[in-house]
């Protein structure tokens, strides 16, 4: 078994852009993208392998590290079992737990297990596993993506074998959706003691499946989960399928080809023409979209965005129905907000600046010294190459001097979230449900705030919005933070991403995305036709 290349993918999901046809200019009025529906209904047969085409190779599989990019989160999603999820209205419930309530400030969070149930190596769930977890995740040797969040859990106690209490520092209303991540994803503290390094390689959970195969670069398989708890509505046990044969294929033309030609049953993109192409070609196509969107991020604490008036000279600069028109042939929704169009928390008419070059030269005018700039976005993508020099165009138009940089995605995580060394970049936020999700990338105290933003007044917002469960009081937090974020210009979006699950007419059961992250999905309940 060969080792994969690990490295440390953070809550944020990296920008994977890829391959689009141009097409014509022209303003036009967009409609919501569908809501994600499930295939068709039927009787589940039992057995088969079905094959998944990922966009790329997955990062890690341990929950430690951050499950964020789509491999990694469907792949985990087979093997392990989180601790809270979202039903189909995007509400945090229990999945694997059985219960888990607050108590009157927010403070204290208690948990209810389940009995009987064991991970794959026959460990059992209970407890002390859930505990061991934890101490793992809030150890500074396992360099834990979610420290920002760890930080703020005093103690996880043990009453007995089937509850646990988490004791956080501050009141926090959505301790539970942190739970329904990666955080929540409890691995066997048996095979994490024996694996130790390895364990990556090779995850053990309580998931329906589990890892027989891990051919680095090219594929993983799982199996069945014999001794799995769960059973579907009709008391059939669960999961359905034999096993799930992971198949990493970079290119997203080939990977639909895989499809047409029956390589594979099910692939994943975030590729706007690959989407139209399949429907086109009349394939079922689940289609997701929410908050994702992708943007552009200055980082704050190099020259020449260390001053706001360049930062809204550049996003005055960019008509972003030219940019949807172009480089995604139209079929996208332009985003003026990091929130979703529907969100009960979106301020209306607090956003980006709007299109307006006039001023935006006027601006770097008044800055009074030359604008030169790298930007950077990752080199693996036909649509990179045809954004990036769009954009480059539209600034240059203003009178800023812009240098493009292209890089492999390794290189370019590194620049984002290691040293922090570049100047501006191409970006996909991360999908969210709610907007707490928003700590970690804009608070000052978080090593994921990529763009080295440092506004008190975002920090007290952003931390205001955690500690109450009043509605009334949390729309106003996040309207503050919206309206500092349009002051503070650490950025603008440009279309919100539309992500698509491609499948063969044999290919059934297929659930709703997970609301956190675009496309991914739990595997449990697909079945195939015979």
């Amino acid at each position: 078994m060969k080792k994969p290349a690990l490295r440390l993918v953070t809550v944020l999901a990296v920008l994977a852009l890829v391959a689009a046809a141009c097409g014509g200019g022209g303003n036009k009025t967009k409609t919501a993208q569908p809501t994600a529906t499930t295939a068709a209904a039927g009787t589940p047969q039992t057995g088969g392998t079905l094959r998944v085409g990922l966009e790329s190779d997955v990062s890690t599989l341990d929950p430690a590290k951050g499950l964020a990019q789509p491999a990694d989160k469907d792949i985990g999603l087979s093997v392990y079992d989180p601790l809270m999820s979202y039903d189909k209205d995007g509400k945090v419930v229990p999945y694997l737990a059985k219960a888990f309530t607050p108590n009157a400030d927010l403070t204290q969070w208690t948990m209810t297990l389940p009995t009987g149930v064991t991970f794959q190596d026959a460990t059992p769930f209970n407890a002390d596993a859930v505990k061991a977890d934890f101490t793992r995740l809030k150890d500074p040797a396992t360099h834990c993506a979610c420290n920002d969040d760890m930080k703020h859990i005093v103690s996880v106690d043990t009453p007995d074998a089937t509850t646990v209490v988490f004791k956080l520092d501050a009141p926090n209303v959505v301790f539970a959706a942190l739970l329904a991540g990666s955080v929540g994803y409890v691995p066997s503290p048996t095979a994490v003691k024996n694996e130790g390094a390895d364990f990556p390689l090779h995850p053990v959970g309580t998931g329906p499946f589990k890892v027989s195969e891990f051919q680095a670069g090219d594929h993983i398989t799982v199996v069945k989960n014999p001794t799995y708890w769960k059973k579907d509505s009709a008391g059939r046990q669960l999961p359905y399928l034999d096993s799930i044969v992971f198949k990493f294929i970079s290119d997203t033309h080939v990977r639909l080809q895989t499809l047409q030609t029956g390589g594979v049953d099910l692939i994943q993109t975030a590729d706007t023409a690959t989407v139209k192409q399949a429907e086109d070609a009349g394939l079922k196509v689940q289609k997701a979209t929410g908050s994702s969107s992708t943007n552009i991020q200055f980082n704050l604490k190099r020259a020449p965005f260390d001053d706001v008036r360049v930062r809204k000279a550049l996003a005055e600069a960019v008509n972003k129905q030219s940019v949807v028109d172009v480089v995604w042939s139209g079929t996208r929704i332009v985003s003026n907000s990091i929130f979703p169009l529907k969100s009960p928390y979106i301020t209306k008419g607090v956003g980006d600046a709007p299109y307006n070059p006039t001023d935006a030269k006027k601006l770097l005018q008044e800055y009074g010294k030359p604008v030169s700039f790298t930007a950077e976005c990752i080199s693996a993508s036909t649509e990179s190459q045809q954004l990036m020099p769009l954009l480059q165009q539209m600034w240059t138009a203003v009178g800023a001097h812009v240098t493009l940089k292209f890089t492999d995605q390794g290189a370019f995580v590194t620049d984002k979230f290691g040293p922090k060394d570049y100047q501006a970049s191409c970006f996909r936020t991360n999908q969210f449900v709610d907007p707490d999700d928003l700590y970690g990338t804009y608070h000052s105290g978080s090593g994921n705030n990529t763009v080295n933003l440092s506004d008190p007044k975002i920090d007290a917002a952003l931390e205001a919005g955690r500690r109450t469960s009043d509605f009334a009081a949390r729309k106003a937090a996040y309207d503050t933070l919206q309206r500092q974020l349009a002051a503070d210009v650490p950025g603008f979006t440009l279309a919100y991403d539309l992500f698509g699950n491609i499948y063969s007419a044999k290919v059934n059961g297929l659930p709703l995305p997970e609301p956190d992250s675009l496309g991914a999905i739990k595997m449990t309940t697909i079945w195939l036709s015979k």
